[in-house]
C-alpha cells in the first residue's frame, strides 16, 4: 500500500499534497471496505487525468 501512496503523491505533485493524501486515505478505506473505488475515483475528478497515468 506503501508504493501506491507514493505513486499518486509522485503523480500529484507536492504543491496538491494535501489532496493527494486525502484522496488516498478514501482510497484505502473504500478498498477495507469493498466499496465502489470508481466513486472515490469521480469524487476526486481532479486528479482522474494523472491517475490514468498510474498502474495500479
Amino acid at each position: 500500500m506503501a508504493d501506491i501512496r507514493m505513486k499518486i503523491m509522485q503523480v500529484l505533485g507536492a504543491k496538491s499534497s494535501g489532496g493527494a493524501e486525502l484522496f488516498y486515505f478514501r482510497l484505502v478505506q473504500a478498498l477495507q471496505e469493498k466499496a465502489d473505488v470508481l466513486c472515490v475515483v469521480r469524487e476526486g475528478s481532479w486528479v482522474e487525468n494523472r491517475l490514468k497515468m498510474l498502474s495500479i
